[in-house]
C-alpha cells in the first residue's frame, strides 16, 4: 500500500515520521504484535506493508482481484480515518494555522522491487481508486524505462522485472538461460544505443 501525502514540502518529512510512528501503533493494537509496518519512506510518502492484516482478515479462497478490494475497503473504511486523525494531532501540535497535511491511497500493491531511492517497480493492483483485472507494472528510475538502454535489452529487464515480481526464481533463470541464448543470435546492429546516445 502506498499513501502519498498532500501536504507542502516543509513539513512532510515531519508528517511522514509522525504518520508512519502512529500508523505503526494502530497496525501493532490491531494485530497484536510489536513489528514496524513500514516498507519505506520518501519526501511525500510511505509504503505500508499489509500482508500480516491480508493473512489474518481476508479468507484465502479470495482471488488476488478480490483481496485487492476487500484491502481498499478496509484502508478506506479503517485506516484513512486514522491517518486523518494523525494528520490532525499533527497540525494540533505544531499550531498550525490552517492545517494542510494529509496523505490519500495512491496504490495497492501485492509485490516490489526496491534498489534505491526512487528507483523501484511495483506489481499494482489498485491505483487512485482504479482497480485492474491483471496487475500493472509500475517502473521509476530504473533501466526498463531509459532510453540509453537498447531496446532489446529494456524489453528483456520489462519480463525479468514481471517474473521478480509475481513468478518463480525457477522461471527467472529460465527466462533468462533463453534470453541469453537469443541475445548472442540477435544482429549487434540491434543492441546499439539509440542515435542520440552514440
Amino acid at each position: 500500500m502506498l499513501f502519498r501525502s498532500g501536504s507542502n514540502h516543509f513539513v512532510w518529512t515531519i508528517a511522514n515520521k509522525w504518520t508512519a510512528k502512529n500508523l505503526n501503533e494502530y497496525l501493532n493494537q490491531i494485530l497484536k504484535n510489536d513489528k514496524d509496518y513500514i516498507l519505506f519512506m520518501d519526501t511525500d510518502s510511505c509504503g505500508i506493508n499489509l500482508g500480516e492484516l491480508v493473512d489474518k482478515a481476508v479468507p484465502k479462497d479470495k482471488s488476488r482481484e478480490e483481496v485487492a478490494r476487500i484491502l481498499y475497503k478496509m484502508i478506506t473504511e479503517r485506516i484513512q480515518p486514522k491517518i486523518d486523525d494523525f494528520c490532525s494531532e499533527l497540525g494540533s501540535t505544531l499550531n498550525v494555522y490552517k492545517n494542510t497535511i494529509s496523505y490519500k491511497l495512491e496504490k495497492i500493491c501485492s509485490s516490489g522491487v526496491f534498489v534505491a531511492k526512487k528507483r523501484y517497480a511495483l506489481n499494482v493492483f489498485v491505483n487512485e481508486g482504479v482497480f485492474y483485472n491483471e496487475p500493472k507494472i509500475k517502473v521509476t528510475g530504473l533501466e526498463i524505462v531509459k532510453s540509453s538502454t537498447p531496446a532489446v535489452v529494456r524489453d528483456a529487464l520489462k519480463g525479468c522485472i514481471k517474473i521478480i515480481l509475481d513468478g518463480t526464481e525457477a522461471d527467472l533463470k529460465q527466462y533468462l538461460a533463453e534470453f541469453k541464448i537469443n541475445f548472442l543470435e540477435i544482429d549487434r546492429k540491434s543492441t546499439r544505443l539509440n542515435s542520440s546516445h552514440t
